[in-house]
C-alpha cells in the first residue's frame, strides 16, 4: 500500500486548503480518523484527519487442517484471485504471514518449478511451517508436524500455484489452459497487482501491455532461485554429475514422502479446509503431467545479467542430489557472469552441523564515485552540525548536461530502517532550500 500525505498551510491564498480538502473528498475514500487536532510542545500546530480507499478482501483464513493436532499456530490464508482476458484464469494461493514482525518482515512470492509442480510442495516439503511427519507411506491418512526451519519465522510467504494447471489453479475455458513462460510471468505480475489491490488497497494501473515502460509498482529487493534451469547446455553436466554419486531412485523417494501429499491433497475435508472451490480440479497432483505449456525462454542468463545490473541481490542455491539441474551447471552459468567474488567458498552450519557450502559473487559497481561531500559546519551556525549533512550535484539527461543539486540529512533516529523521502519544493521553480529552512528541516533563519 502507498500511503501519501497532504499539508496545508491555512494562509496559503494560491493552493487553499479548501481545495485540496475538496479533491480529496472527491476520491470518496472511508473516513479512517475524523479531524482532530494535533500539537507540537503540547500548543495546537494544525488539524489532521485520514480517509483511505477500502476494498473487500481476498481469500480466506484457515485455522485448522486435517492431519494437524489442534487449532494452526501461524495465520494462514487461501483463496482465488483472476488473471488473464476476463479473469478466465483463476490462480490459487496459500498465504502464511511472518511469524515474527509481519508490519516489517519482508513479503516473499513462492512459485515451485517445473513448471507445473505445485506451492504445496514448497510449503510442504521446503520452507512452510508445516510438513508431514517422515514416516513410510501405508496409506492411512497423513499426521501434519510443525517445521521448525520455517522461511515465516523472518518472512510473510505466498505460495503461488503458477501456471494454470498447475495445483488447484484452474481456467474457466479451455483455451486459458494455454500458458507460456511469458505469460505465466505476466499472470504473476496481474496476480500481485490484483492481490495487493484486494488486500492492501495497492493501485496496479497499466499493468497489461506496459509491464516493462512503467514505473516499478512493486517494491522488489531481490530474488531466489532453487536448482534452476538456466540455458540449453545443462544436461551435459548430469555425466560428470552422476559420477561417483549414489543416488536413490525416482520409485523408492516418490513412494514414501511424497505419497503423503496426494493423500492428503484429494482428501475431502482437506479440500473444505483450504476453500477449495468444487468440481475445478480432479486429482492432486504435484507436479502436472498433462501441463499445456510452451517454453519460449531457453536461456535465462540475460536476465539475471540485466537485474544484477540495475541492483537486485539473488540467492541461488542447488541440492546436491538433483542430477536434472545439477550444482555444476548452477555453478558454470554463475561463473559466467564474471563477478567477482566477495567471499570464497566456505561451510555454513546449521545447529553446529555442516548443511552446505556458500560463496558470494557481485557484480561491483564501476560508475562514478559518489558525488556528495559531507558539510560539518555552516556560517551563520554556532559549531559543528549536530546532525548530518551531505550536499553535491547528480548529473541527469543526456550526456548528464543537468547537474541537480541536493540536501541529504540523514534521519536523527534509525537511518538504516527509517524512511527516505525526496522533497521538492514546489512552483515550479522554487529552492528546496526553502523547504529546509523554513518548512521541515533541521535547521532555520
Amino acid at each position: 500500500m502507498h500511503i501519501s500525505s497532504f499539508t496545508s498551510g491555512d494562509h496559503d491564498i494560491v493552493v487553499t486548503f479548501r481545495s485540496t480538502q475538496a479533491w480529496i473528498k472527491s476520491l470518496n475514500y472511508s473516513i479512517v480518523d475524523d479531524w482532530r487536532a494535533w500539537t507540537v510542545d503540547n500548543q495546537v500546530a494544525g488539524l489532521v484527519f485520514d480517509e483511505r480507499q477500502h476494498a473487500a478482501a481476498t481469500g480466506s483464513t484457515v485455522k485448522f487442517l486435517p492431519g494437524f493436532q489442534g487449532q494452526l499456530p501461524f495465520e494462514l490464508e487461501t483463496g482465488y484471485v483472476g488473471v488473464g482476458d476476463s479473469e478466465n484464469v483463476q490462480l490459487f494461493y496459500y498465504f502464511i504471514e511472518s511469524e515474527s514482525e509481519p508490519d516489517s518482515d519482508p513479503l516473499m512470492l513462492w512459485i515451485t518449478g517445473g513448471p507445473g509442480c505445485s506451492a504445496l510442495s514448497g510449503l510442504i516439503y521446503e520452507m512452510g511451517p508445516i510438513t508431514f511427519e517422515a514416516v513410510e507411506y501405508n496409506g492411512s491418512f497423513p499426521t501434519m508436524i510443525l517445521n521448525p526451519y520455517s522461511w515465516t519465522k523472518v518472512s510473510s510467504i505466498i505460495f503461488l500455484d503458477l501456471p494454470v494447471g498447475t495445483g488447484f489453479s484452474y481456467a474457466t475455458t479451455p483455451a486459458a489452459l494455454q500458458s507460456s513462460d511469458l505469460q505465466a510471468s505476466e499472470h504473476a505480475y496481474q496476480f500481485l497487482c490484483k492481490y495487493y489491490a484486494l488486500t492492501f488497497c495497492w493501485p496496479c494501473d497499466n499493468a497489461e501491455n506496459e509491464i516493462m515502460e512503467v514505473e516499478p509498482f512493486i517494491n522488489l529487493k531481490g530474488y531466489l532461485l532453487g536448482n534452476p534451469t538456466t540455458f540449453e547446455g545443462e544436461d551435459n553436466y548430469r555425466i560428470p554429475f552422476a559420477y561417483g554419486m549414489g543416488l536413490i531412485s525416482d520409485e523408492l523417494y516418490e513412494n514414501n514422502w511424497y505419497k503423503h501429499s496426494y493423500h492428503w491433497a484429494d482428501d475431502d475435508q482437506v479440500r473444505d479446509a483450504l476453500n477449495i472451490r468444487k468440481g475445478t480440479v480432479g486429482k492432486w497432483e504435484r507436479c502436472a503431467s498433462n501441463l499445456q505449456y510452451q517454453m519460449m525462454v531457453t536461456n535465462s542468463i540475460p536476465y539475471h545479467e540485466n537485474l544484477s545490473s540495475k541492483g537486485y541481490r539473488s540467492l541461488v542455491y542447488s541440492g546436491d542430489h538433483d542430477k536434472l539441474v545439477t550444482f555444476q551447471s548452477t555453478q558454470a552459468w554463475i561463473k559466467s557472469l564474471n563477478y567477482s567474488v566477495v567471499d570464497d567458498w566456505r561451510a555454513w552450519t546449521v545447529d553446529n552441523e555442516v548443511a552446505g557450502l556458500v560463496f558470494d559473487e557481485r557484480q561491483l559497481c564501476s560508475g562514478p564515485a559518489i558525488a556528495g561531500l559531507a558539510v560539518k559546519f555552516l556560517p551563520g551556525f554556532k559549531g559543528s552540525l549536530p546532525f548530518q549533512l551531505e550536499t553535491g550535484y547528480v548529473g541527469v539527461g543526456d550526456s548528464e548536461d543537468v547537474q541537480l543539486f541536493y540536501y541529504f540529512i540523514e534521519s536523527e533516529s534509525d537511518p538504516d530502517s527509517d524512511p527516505l523521502m525526496v522533497w521538492i519544493t514546489g512552483g515550479p521553480g522554487c529552492s528546496a532550500l526553502s523547504g529546509l529552512v523554513y518548512e521541515i528541516g533541521m535547521y532555520s533563519l
